[in-house]
């Protein structure tokens, strides 16, 4: 990669079509994370309302790398999807793989895409230090010093590819790049360790086992997670992170939200198997996602609960769907479902007390001592008002007010 920039056959690939590669790559994905790629992948083909409207948004920055490995980087914000949209604006994926806690794999024809040629005539190459397109949020650069040390040679911005139309792609992590058998530079732990301590994920693309850019994203916390982290604490509430992420991420982000106990590069059968380790030392657990990763764990658990926005999937597998992406309804469920059994238990404790007075009184106990019966209208309207006793007091639950975090 250090050589030459005449010195090989393999042609280049723009931004924009490398973009096109990686987007029709994630096109079929529900993950978050390929959603906000999916924005910035769109942002480079000239679409910038990619993701507009949508929520849970993500920080997406790209970095191009080319023989002299330089990098340039931009932000998206957004979501993308399975849809007509993202079908008619990137290729259509061939040969698709997707590897569970890896990524993706696949071959994609880039001929035929004159749009993109008309993105490459007008947009000149990324070098080391320039911003590419942006759809909004924050932005940042990435630089990377060339061969002799300076900020990068010829052909910068544009990714080295050994292939002609047809090539293949993978996008993931780092353990994707190494059983694709991607050539990784010796010096790409020295870009990606400051964003994953800084919290970022790191995707890496690979075209034809050449890895071509650096795509870090940074899926910004929920304003109320931690204060949540800290309420379900407050209550006696162990909490544990799972997540498929490197760990230096993972760690990142259990500082920030005050977790001790962090499990990082987790499969998703793996989450499956920690729940079920947490079972065996006697917990009752509890498990929040919203990732078809997460499908798994949600029906492993003792109780599954998914979040309203999230895949199909996982709010097929919950037991708990929690209607809003506000993860404050997840201390609300654990609140009223013990103020809702609080309340089976008072009914319980009252219908139970009345029928071990009433029963006995209707059937004459204190007759030896007053010589009357209770009559039957008065029996059968006893019974009427233990019915309706339970219920209301079934319904004073709608004087129930939300917890304050």
């Amino acid at each position: 990669h250090h050589g030459d920039s005449n010195s090989g056959a393999a042609p280049l690939l723009s931004l924009p079509m490398l973009a096109a590669a990686v987007g029709a790559a994630e096109s079929d994905s529900e993950h978050p994370m390929a959603k906000a790629v999916m924005a910035w992948c769109a942002a480079q083909l000239g679409d910038h309302t990619w993701g507009q409207g949508g929520s849970g948004a993500g920080n997406a920055w790209a970095a191009g790398a080319s023989k002299s490995k330089s990098l340039a980087a931009g932000s998206a914000n957004g979501r993308g999807g399975t849809t007509p949209r993202a079908h008619s604006l990137f290729p259509k994926a061939e040969d698709v793989n997707i590897i569970p806690g890896m990524g993706v794999t696949c071959t994609v024809n880039l001929s035929g895409l004159p749009h993109l040629n008309h993105l490459n005539h007008h947009q000149p190459p990324v070098t080391a230090h320039a911003a590419v397109a942006s759809t909004g949020g924050t932005h940042s650069v990435l630089s990377h010093p060339g061969p002799s040390g300076g900020p990068g040679a010829s052909n910068s911005g544009h990714a080295a590819v050994a292939g002609a139309s047809v090539v293949s792609v993978a996008v993931g992590n780092r353990a994707l790049m190494v059983l694709e058998a991607v050539d990784l530079p010796h010096d790409l732990e020295s870009l990606v360790k400051p964003r994953e301590e800084a919290g970022h994920t790191c995707v890496h693309v690979a075209v034809n086992r050449q890895l071509a850019a650096l795509l870090c994203v940074a899926d910004p916390l929920k304003p109320e997670a931690a204060a949540v982290v800290a309420a379900l604490q407050g209550k006696g509430i162990q909490c544990v992170m799972l997540t498929g992420d490197n760990w230096r991420t993972a760690r990142s982000v259990g500082r920030r939200l005050g977790l001790a106990a962090v499990h990082a590069e987790v499969l998703p059968a793996g989450k499956s198997t920690k729940v079920s380790e947490l079972q065996a030392g006697g917990k009752v657990v509890a498990m929040v996602g919203d990732g078809i990763n997460d499908a798994p764990a949600l029906t492993e658990a003792d109780v599954g609960i998914a979040i309203g926005a999230g895949t199909d999937v996982a709010v097929e597998a919950a037991g708990v769907v929690l209607m809003r992406s506000n993860l404050e309804d997840v201390v609300a469920a654990f609140d009223v479902s013990r103020a809702t059994f609080r309340r089976i238990l008072l009914n319980f404790v009252w219908a139970y007390g009345y029928n071990v007075v009433a029963i006995p009184l209707a059937a004459g106990a204190l007759y030896p001592v007053t010589h009357t019966l209770v009559p039957p209208w008065v029996a059968a309207a006893a019974m009427a008002l233990s019915s309706v006793s339970v219920v209301t007091s079934s319904l004073l639950l709608r004087a129930y007010r939300r917890p304050k975090l």
